[in-house]
């Protein structure tokens, strides 16, 4: 694991003058090549090094009404090799995870709604790491 700040690629869509006209859009479907359009994307990307720092001797510093977000201590009841198991996660872990927001935050809300979730994949320190690298 890295301790410290990292320096890291980080990969933007660009600010095109089309994106003033229509929206960027990235087709994952079959396109008509003979179509009156027969683009399957409009988007183009750019490469930025960062400074990522490691805020984990100033966690605490974080609160989520200054900064947007915060770090909370949470151990789920899931083993690690258990979230590649979609059922298991909504049933177990989606009420943990609302148990905690509901006891975290204000009231002010009615209902917290879970729109998408993955599971990261973590790769070894002996492998090389970057943007698009799988784990093998």
């Amino acid at each position: 694991m890295a301790c410290g700040d990292v320096v890291a690629d980080l990969t933007y869509l660009q600010k095109l003058d089309l994106y003033q006209r229509e929206k960027p859009f990235q087709l994952f479907i079959p396109v008509d090549p003979n179509g009156p359009d027969s683009r399957t994307d409009n988007i183009e990307f750019e490469n930025r090094q960062h400074i990522i720092h490691d805020i984990r001797p100033t966690i605490n510093d974080y609160g989520l009404d200054t900064h947007g977000f915060e770090i909370r201590p949470f151990r789920p009841s899931l083993d690690p090799d258990m979230f590649q198991d979609r059922d298991l996660v909504e049933s177990r872990y989606f009420p943990e995870v609302e148990q905690l927001l509901r006891q975290t935050l204000d009231d002010g809300f009615d209902r917290i709604f879970f729109f998408d979730w993955r599971v990261s994949m973590i790769i070894p320190p002996s492998q090389p790491s970057g943007i698009g690298d799988k784990p093998s």
